[in-house]
């Protein structure tokens, strides 16, 4: 039996093919199944459609000012929101619209209350009174930090 018949070397061949084969493809399957799964990309965390506080707080009036300019409507209306907001909760701001609503000139007084009327509740003016209302009160809180108006007593 030193040397086996030629149909033994057949039966051996084949058996190598067919284990190559099998080896083959389980290693191809392997290597394929690693990649399809390296190649999922997970799921992105939906970003939020709303201005988080974070980034209401960051934004500077210079910055609203232009976004004031946007041809968006929504855009505009939340920039006339938040400085709405931001003027409603700054002291000085409201102490220079009392002062400008004291004053005995007619027109002072009328844009100090429609300023003031407007912070209140910025959906009830048209679009085109709101912008000058809100360009006045932009400029009043970019004024206010860098001076004071004169303090009159208001009774």
């Amino acid at each position: 039996m030193a040397v086996l018949s030629p149909a033994g070397q057949d039966r051996l061949f084949f058996f190598g093919i067919g284990f190559t084969t099998v080896a083959v493809v389980g290693l191809m399957r392997h290597l394929l199944t690693k990649y399809r799964d390296l190649a999922v990309e997970p799921p992105v965390e939906n970003k939020p459609q709303y201005i988080t506080q974070e980034v209401e707080d960051s934004l500077k009036l210079s910055t609203l000012d232009k976004l004031l300019d946007s041809p968006n409507f929504c855009i505009q209306e939340t920039a006339a929101i938040i400085i709405c907001e931001r003027a409603l909760h700054d002291k000085s701001t409201i102490d220079t619209l009392l002062w400008f609503i004291t004053q005995p000139d007619h027109d002072t007084r009328e844009r100090g209350v429609r300023t003031l009327t407007m912070m209140m509740n910025p959906s009830k003016f048209e679009n085109d009174t709101l912008r000058d209302y809100l360009a006045d009160l932009v400029t009043q809180l970019l004024s206010v930090s860098s001076m004071s108006p004169p303090r009159t007593p208001l009774s």
